[in-house]
């Protein structure tokens, strides 16, 4: 009996070794080895700037008494708009994937009073920094100018036409 008891002893062990000895998988998550790929996300910055340098070395400034309706799009692709935004502004959206546009677009108001007399550098500074979580960032900028020799140019040029108080630019991912 003593044999009997220790024959289905040893082979109950021996049983338990043949089912423990299948090769464990914590790292591999079934790659067959291979390393899993890192998903790239990223962050995109969308931004209104107060002031930019141009090629030439000047520096030009939005003017006072502009704000701005501005559009831009969120990581779910939808469109979000922000009224009433004096430059500098920003917003930064995170957990993006590819594909993907990222796009700012808006609308300048001014106030007449605040216009000066003559020389007025009509400008905007929309800007898209995009970063990637693996990489480097890569900023995507447009410069937007229209030059008035005198104020009232300025107002017959926005009559005649409502281009120059509008601005888009976009990246795609």
């Amino acid at each position: 009996m003593k044999k009997v008891t220790f024959l289905l002893a040893a082979l109950l062990v021996g049983g338990m070794m043949l089912t423990g000895c299948k090769k464990d998988d914590q790292n591999n998550n079934g790659n067959n080895g291979e390393t899993p790929a890192t998903e790239v996300v990223y962050s995109v910055k969308y931004e209104l700037l107060e002031t930019a340098q141009v090629s030439t070395g000047s520096t030009f400034s939005v003017l006072p008494g502009c704000t701005f309706d501005v559009s831009y799009v969120n990581a779910e692709g939808n469109t979000v708009e922000v009224k009433n935004v004096t430059a500098p502004w920003s917003v930064t959206v995170d957990n993006i994937k590819k594909p993907f546009t990222a796009k700012l677009e808006g609308t300048v108001s001014y106030d007449e009073a605040q216009l000066p007399e003559t020389d007025i550098n009509f400008v905007k500074f929309p800007q898209i920094t995009v970063t990637p979580s693996v990489g480097q960032a890569v900023v995507s900028n447009d410069f937007f100018f229209d030059y008035f020799r005198t104020k009232q140019k300025f107002l017959d040029a926005i009559q005649q036409g409502s281009r120059i108080l509008n601005f888009s630019t976009s990246k795609e991912l």
